[in-house]
């Protein structure tokens, strides 16, 4: 089994122990949500993987990481942070059912959610920007700080069309090629170390915060990680 299949094995794990459970709170709801999110996501970053599109898997792993600094900085606050959370996406249902609205379109209902907090970035739930929560969960590590801003900045450039980020698939030239081939075979190794290390953060805290046993399981899994990266 590849290290993909031990970790999404987990998460399956994980799921089923937190749908034993009553979810009551925001935070809880914010929980089961990165749960699920993150697996799929990770399970999506596979197939990219085994069908040879490991530029294109950075994308989705971009996700990862800001799952993980938007769970960690929530956590800095349960109640009030997941509250947030959960609130700004009410208020983004709100801006669409406004401007289908305008458009006159036909909709089942006009029911709209109650906003309970004020935002004054329409664009953050947290208010931050990833730096700024980066900040926060971080305090004290500038060094950690800096290395997960510098991992956001690169997965960015294949998140959008930029030069770098979709030229890294392209050959200009006949002297490109092993350049390009010795890139993608450090992708092919990067991708799945870094997907499931992310993955394992979101489920380390998960565990914890529902008590579901897993943390063996886990370290184990963190430490095959370690390995594989060192080889």
């Amino acid at each position: 089994m590849s290290i993909f299949d031990n970790v999404l094995d987990c998460g399956k794990d994980l799921e089923r122990g937190t749908s034993e459970r009553i979810i009551n709170t925001d935070f809880d709801k914010v929980l089961a949500i990165f749960l699920g999110g993150s697996t799929r996501t990770l399970h999506a970053i596979k197939l990219l993987y085994e069908n040879g599109f490991y530029e294109e898997g950075f994308s989705l792993a971009r996700i990862l990481l800001e799952a993980v600094i938007d769970l960690f900085y929530i956590s800095l606050n349960k109640t009030k942070n997941a509250e947030q959370y959960i609130e700004f996406d009410k208020l983004k249902a709100n801006e669409q059912v406004d401007m289908l609205s305008n458009l006159n379109a036909s909709m089942t209902s006009q029911a709209k959610f109650s906003i309970k907090l004020k935002f004054k970035d329409k664009t953050r739930w947290s208010q931050l920007t990833f730096k700024g929560m980066l900040e926060e969960v971080f305090p004290n590590d500038k060094q950690l700080l800096d290395s997960h801003l510098l991992l956001y900045k690169n997965l960015c450039n294949h998140s959008h069309p930029s030069a770098s980020g979709l030229g890294a698939t392209v050959i200009w030239a006949k002297e490109d090629i092993s350049m390009r081939e010795e890139y993608r075979e450090q992708s092919k190794k990067v991708l799945p170390l870094l997907s499931c290390q992310l993955v394992l953060g979101i489920y380390f805290t998960i565990n914890k915060e529902f008590s579901l046993g897993k943390s063996t399981q886990i370290t184990k899994l963190n430490n095959e990680v370690s390995k594989l990266a060192q080889n």
